[in-house]
């Protein structure tokens, strides 16, 4: 598992899961035929924010280290898979859509109960 975590104080406050897609074969199954052998993308699969922390951009940031770590690794697109309509706040955790337009992801795929969005990375400068 690999990912990122977020500390306030010294304590652990969130947690992202993030690594290359080639990482996660659940992944690769969910996006059938499966991946382009040839892309480059970064997977973006959960987040843990304590209560204590929610809505207050731990999530964000979690988010944009992955990304700049995908871009460091020569990843070419940032991708995530969050939830169209979360029935509870447990079925946002891929994200909140809301968080990935924010943070310039769009629209990649409309996978039934869930969509794929993906960002397209700056190469490291």
């Amino acid at each position: 598992m690999h990912g990122f975590l977020a500390y306030d104080g010294g304590k652990p406050v969130g947690w992202c899961n993030a690594a290359p897609r080639s990482s996660y074969p659940g992944v690769q199954w969910l996006m059938s035929p499966g991946p382009d052998k040839y892309e480059k993308v970064g997977s973006i699969v959960c987040f843990v924010i304590a209560s204590t922390h929610r809505n207050q951009g731990v999530a964000s940031h979690l988010l944009n280290a992955a990304c700049k770590k995908f871009s460091e690794k020569g990843l070419e697109f940032a991708e995530a898979y969050p939830v169209k309509k979360p029935q509870s706040a447990a079925y946002n955790f891929p994200g909140p859509l809301s968080m990935y337009l924010k943070n310039g992801f769009s629209t990649h795929r409309d996978a039934d109960w869930y969509l794929v969005v993906r960002k397209r990375l700056e190469a490291p400068g």
